[in-house]
């Protein structure tokens, strides 16, 4: 018996040892999806990662879920398949529970949360719909608009209730971050008699200091440096102007001189052809000082169709020399560290000869905003 016994414990030994084995090889197949674009087209490990891992029990969902939000775009393709492949095998119902956790919690990714998001739907959409007002104020964008869209519906439903509208409409408008919904929340208050501030809401930086114009043909000014693109706090004046106010600099036609701009309200534009004449073949520079609260990570948030380069405390944070490519609300999104206190935002932008004429390429223009990840503006004197 005591032979026996120990035969028996020995072989739950090398039992618990290949079941752990299969599990790293398991892992190990997520991991290789995850990795795919280390290996050549055509790998065979590629091919038989994916077979495992779509081959998974529905109930390990939650871990392709998770990989999703670590893996790059051509893996979230492969990792993607294979969900779909572990949904066509199964016969046993999708986890709604976890699928909801997933859903709910913010700290995840995106790509995780969107996905659980479809399957969850697909099982119960009545469920989905019964979380949507909790995502009022959930950091992705993705989750947080129809949020709101449920709010605007709740507004829409009392035409003769303008006081509760106007509540639903402000709470709405304190939440959306996306500019059709800000936008056209604020005209509804507007017939109320509300007015709000988008300038204050979306957090653009709304008094800029400009001069030009400069010289351009043929894009030469672009990478041509100008002491303007390495101006510091010690060049401003309390009030962030840059000094002395009566400075001159050589432009295209003779000497040019600093000018005071303010962005439009509503889209925090800076129009460079009512402010320099419309021009090309030219370039201009801007200057602002916001000044921060805190020593914070933030984004710039970039609306410009024009070729262009921006500088924070002195250094280049993004350029991009294609222009004309779209005018889109933050187009252009870039992290930076501002400091406590003032920081210099520098932007240089380019006018181009056009190909062709065409009103397209008359546009001269930017517009920049300071927010978090969300989207939320980032309070300052701006």
């Amino acid at each position: 018996m005591t032979i026996f016994r120990g035969w028996w414990v020995c072989c739950g030994c090398l039992l618990a040892v290949a079941v752990g084995r299969a599990a790293d090889e398991q892992d190990e197949s997520l991991q290789t999806l995850l990795n795919v674009g280390q290996y050549p087209a055509g790998e065979p490990a590629v091919s038989a990662a994916w077979r495992q891992v779509a081959a998974w029990d529905v109930n390990r969902l939650s871990e392709v879920l998770t990989a999703l939000d670590q893996a790059d775009p051509v893996a979230r393709n492969w990792l993607r398949s294979a969900i779909d492949g572990i949904l066509e095998k199964s016969t046993a119902p999708l986890p709604k529970d976890v699928l909801q956790r997933i859903v709910a919690d913010p700290s995840r990714g995106l790509a995780s949360r969107r996905v659980a998001w479809e399957l969850l739907e697909s099982v119960d959409a009545e469920l989905v719909a019964s979380l949507i007002p909790s995502f009022l104020h959930d950091p992705a964008a993705e989750f947080r608009r129809p949020a709101v869209a449920h709010l605007l519906a709740q507004a829409d439903a009392l035409p003769n209730d303008p006081q509760k509208r106007k509540e639903l409409l402000l709470k709405a408008f304190d939440a959306a971050r996306s500019e059709d919904q800000v936008t056209a929340i604020a005209k509804s208050l507007a017939a109320l008699g509300e007015s709000v501030d988008l300038a204050e809401h979306f957090g653009f930086v709304r008094t800029w200091h400009i001069i030009g114009p400069f010289e351009n043909q043929e894009m030469t000014g672009f990478d041509h440096p100008n002491p303007i693109e390495a101006l510091t706090l010690e060049d401003f004046d309390a009030k962030g102007k840059p000094l002395p106010a009566d400075a001159e600099n050589q432009g295209i036609n003779g000497p040019v001189q600093w000018q005071t701009v303010q962005a439009k309200p509503d889209t925090g534009e800076v129009d460079l052809n009512a402010a320099l004449g419309k021009l090309k073949g030219v370039l201009a520079y801007g200057a602002a000082v916001f000044d921060s609260s805190e020593s914070q990570a933030v984004e710039l948030r970039l609306r410009l169709q024009n070729p262009f380069k921006i500088w924070v405390n002195g250094q280049l944070v993004l350029a991009q020399r294609v222009g004309h490519t779209g005018n889109a609300f933050d187009q252009y999104r870039v992290p930076v560290q501002l400091r406590a206190g003032r920081n210099v935002l520098i932007v240089k932008a380019c006018q181009p000869e056009p190909p062709q004429d065409n009103e397209w390429y008359d546009t001269w223009h930017w517009s920049v905003r300071v927010c978090d990840s969300t989207g939320t503006a980032i309070g300052g004197k701006k």
